[in-house]
């Protein structure tokens, strides 16, 4: 089954939940969906294990994401949260039953609900938007002006190499690491899993920032700070979170 345009456009608006216009749809350049002025960065890396081919792909967002109150609005849920697994990618949707932009999945533990009605201590399963497939499930996915350019997958190395895997990242995105606290944006999962309480990770690096502790933190919310991945900068959670800012009052009178 090849991915469909649709199944694209789906999981890219369910992690952004904003309006998104795709300015480079394909994973590969030179496509159809591409214009003169799209580009598709794509860089050779390396890791311990596998030798993996990325590609980065460019879309224009007609919401800012920068903007913590735009995510905010279009997020049903807001946690502090630590990413306890990071267990695998895919490019199959089993709500769909069909392929879409590869995703990253994993574990997270709620360590504080900023918004919405996910207890803490809950353990969540999640998906985020990029993630790191196989060849095989890459050429699986493949839309059919793909296939046409690139040919079968016994011909895949006059493009990828030596390559057995894919890492599929969105430009200037930042990937979750295990074992880190972050300021999450989530709604919940329609596209990746069947299985109920899944969430995906929206605003893509509006919608993940990590935190750290500051001091003793000793109210809620006092020293902690979180990292603005546009800027690289420390910022107060009372200042990117607003209603932080009503908790603490309540939290210290």
């Amino acid at each position: 089954m090849q991915m469909n345009k649709n199944r694209r456009a789906a999981i890219i608006g369910a992690a952004a939940m904003i309006a998104i216009v795709v300015v480079a749809i394909c994973k590969l350049p030179n496509t159809p969906e591409a214009t003169k002025n799209d580009v598709e960065e794509i860089t050779k890396s390396q890791n311990a294990d596998n030798d993996v081919y990325e590609l980065t792909s460019v879309t224009a967002l007609v919401a800012d994401i920068s903007d913590p109150e735009i995510v905010n609005n279009r997020s049903a849920n807001i946690v502090m949260a630590r990413i306890d697994s990071i267990d695998g990618g895919s490019n199959y949707s089993e709500v769909y039953n069909d392929y879409v932009f590869p995703y990253t999945y994993g574990h997270m533990t709620v360590v504080d609900n900023l918004k919405g009605d996910l207890t803490v201590g809950e353990s969540i399963r999640f998906c985020r938007l990029g993630g790191t497939i196989s060849l095989e499930q890459f050429y699986a996915g493949m839309a059919e002006a793909e296939r046409e350019k690139f040919g079968p997958i016994e011909n895949s190395k006059d493009f990828f190499g030596d390559a057995k895997m894919v890492k599929y990242v969105m430009r200037d995105d930042v990937e979750p690491e295990a074992g880190k606290i972050y300021l999450m944006y989530l709604n919940p999962d329609t596209v990746c899993s069947k299985e109920p309480g899944g969430h995906i990770i929206t605003g893509f690096q509006g919608g993940l920032r990590e935190i750290k502790m500051e001091g003793n933190g000793t109210h809620h919310f006092v020293g902690i700070k979180v990292l603005n991945n546009f800027t690289g900068e420390w910022e107060d959670l009372s200042s990117v979170f607003a209603a932080a800012n009503q908790i603490l009052l309540y939290m210290v009178v």
